[in-house]
């Protein structure tokens, strides 16, 4: 512990994810990008015009653009 504290710089974090907005509002964010997924797992499985070899695609970028947007704003990794 000692040899650490020792090589690394004094900080307070070190590289812990926290919010940079209050926790309601995280919560809501957090929540509007769940109902994002969820509308778009359903969407994908439910709907017959749905091509089903990119499903899998949909459901991705949506996950990818939920951590792109929501991420730095939640504190999400």
């Amino acid at each position: 512990m000692s040899l650490l504290y020792l090589i690394l710089p004094a900080g307070s974090g070190y590289g812990a994810m926290a919010p940079v907005v209050a926790a309601l509002s995280a919560v809501a964010w957090e929540g509007v990008l769940t109902f994002f997924l969820m509308f778009v797992i359903i969407a994908v499985a439910t709907d017959t015009r749905a091509v089903g070899t990119m499903a899998g695609m949909a459901i991705g970028a949506t996950v990818a653009l939920s951590a792109f947007v929501g991420g730095p704003v939640t504190g999400d990794p």
